[in-house]
C-alpha cells in the first residue's frame, strides 16, 4: 500500500504591535466645545497603528478622562458624558493594550482638549444611549447631567426622581398617578441608585416598565426640572429647569 502525504499550506499573519495611538479629530473646531445646555455629546474614536503606519494586530483598549468632575467617558465605547458638577477643560486618553494584560506594552494617545461650558439656558440632559439596563434582583443606576447648579450657584434645590409602573407616551399621561417609589438627589449629584428587586418587581415577563424622572424641585427657592428615563419604544417630554 502506498501512502501519499497530505499537506496543506496556510499563512500566519505577522503580529503588528501597537506603536502609536491617534484620536480621530473632530470635523470642526466648534465641536471641541461641549455646552451643558445642549444634548449632543461626542463619541471618540481611536486609531491604533504599528510602527510603519499599518493597523495594529490588536486595537483593543480603554478610554479614560483627565477630570471626572467635568466629564466621564465610557471606557469601551468612547461616549462622553458630562456631570454638570464642574466646567472647564478636559482631555480623553485611549490606552491600547496590545492584546495583553501586561501594562508594560501599553500605548496611549490623548485627544485635543474639550471645553465644557455651562451654556446660556437651563437644561437637563440624559446621556445618549443610556437606557436603564439591569439584571434580575440587581440594582440600577439613573444618570443625568444638568447645569442648574452652575446657573443658580446660590440656590438650594434637590432632584426628585419618581418611579412609575407602566409605559406612558408622555409626562401628561402620568397626571393623577402615584409613583411606586421616589428618590432624591442633591444639587451637586448626577445619579441615583434604584435598589435591588425594585425594577424586577415591576417587570412584566421580560419587559420592564417605563421609568420617569418627574419633577425635581425644592420648596425654597423653587427649581423645577423634569425629564424621563425610559426603555426603547417609549418617549417622554423633557421640561427644562426654571429657577426663581
Amino acid at each position: 500500500m502506498n501512502v501519499l502525504p497530505l499537506t496543506r499550506q496556510f499563512t500566519v499573519a505577522k503580529k503588528v504591535s501597537a506603536h502609536t495611538v491617534t484620536i480621530v479629530p473632530e470635523a470642526n473646531d466648534a465641536d471641541y466645545t461641549i455646552s451643558l445646555a445642549d444634548s449632543a455629546r461626542p463619541t471618540l474614536q481611536a486609531k491604533v497603528l504599528g510602527k510603519n503606519g499599518e493597523q495594529a494586530s490588536y486595537i483593543t483598549g480603554k478610554w479614560s478622562s483627565s477630570d471626572l468632575d467635568i466629564a466621564t467617558i465610557n471606557e469601551d465605547t468612547g461616549l462622553v458624558a458630562t456631570t454638570g458638577t464642574k466646567v472647564g477643560t478636559v482631555t480623553f486618553t485611549f490606552t491600547a493594550d496590545n492584546g495583553t494584560e501586561d501594562t508594560a506594552d501599553d500605548v496611549t494617545g490623548k485627544s485635543e482638549p474639550y471645553t465644557v461650558t455651562a451654556g446660556d439656558s437651563l437644561a437637563l440632559v440624559i446621556p445618549g444611549g443610556a437606557s436603564i439596563v439591569t439584571r434580575v434582583n440587581q440594582p440600577a443606576t439613573v444618570l443625568w447631567s444638568s447645569n442648574a447648579a452652575l446657573m443658580a450657584p446660590n440656590k438650594e434645590f434637590n432632584y426628585r426622581i419618581d418611579l412609575y409602573e407602566g409605559n406612558y407616551a408622555n409626562e401628561a399621561a402620568l397626571s393623577g398617578r402615584k409613583p411606586v417609589a421616589t428618590y432624591t438627589a442633591g444639587k451637586d449629584e448626577n445619579s441615583v441608585r434604584i435598589g435591588e428587586n425594585v425594577l424586577s418587581k415591576l417587570s412584566n415577563g421580560n419587559t420592564l416598565p417605563t421609568r420617569c424622572w418627574s419633577p425635581c424641585r425644592t420648596p425654597t427657592p423653587r427649581v423645577r426640572t423634569s425629564a424621563c428615563r425610559h426603555l426603547p419604544g417609549s418617549s417622554c417630554r423633557h421640561r427644562l429647569p426654571q429657577p426663581s
